[in-house]
């Protein structure tokens, strides 16, 4: 059985190797049809590569809570002590690992200060907003 290809060219010229799209004899990218649906394709694929959005992809997938970044750390400092980390790297860790503990910590007890004083009735404003 022949497997049909895709009939236009490359940017180089050369025969296009994709599978054409069914009843039509090309591919999605060379598709005239498409040519609209393409241009969507190319912004957004560029927004899903954007540093930004891959930033907040791998933050949200390692999200750890307290307990978890302690026991990051004691590898760390296991992994400095017998050399299989440089030091400056477990030395960026733990700033790191600082600076998580004391925003939830603000975090804490922003929120504790909101509740108080929703109780009491008083003072509506946020503070770190």
């Amino acid at each position: 059985m022949k497997v049909n290809k895709c009939t236009a060219l490359t940017k180089d010229g050369s025969p296009c190797s994709a599978t054409p799209r069914v009843g039509t004899g090309y591919c999605p990218w060379h598709d005239p049809v498409l040519a609209d649906e393409r241009h969507g394709w190319k912004i957004n694929a560029g927004r899903s590569k954007s540093t930004r959005n891959r930033a907040r992809k791998r933050i949200l997938s390692a999200a750890l809570d307290l307990h978890e970044i302690d026991g990051a750390l004691c590898q760390a400092l296991l992994d400095v002590l017998d050399g299989s980390l440089e030091p400056n790297i477990g030395s960026a860790a733990a700033t790191i690992a600082r600076t998580v503990s004391t925003i939830r910590t603000a975090s804490e007890i922003e929120s504790r200060i909101a509740t108080l004083e929703a109780q009491a009735g008083i003072g509506t404003a946020r503070r770190f907003s």
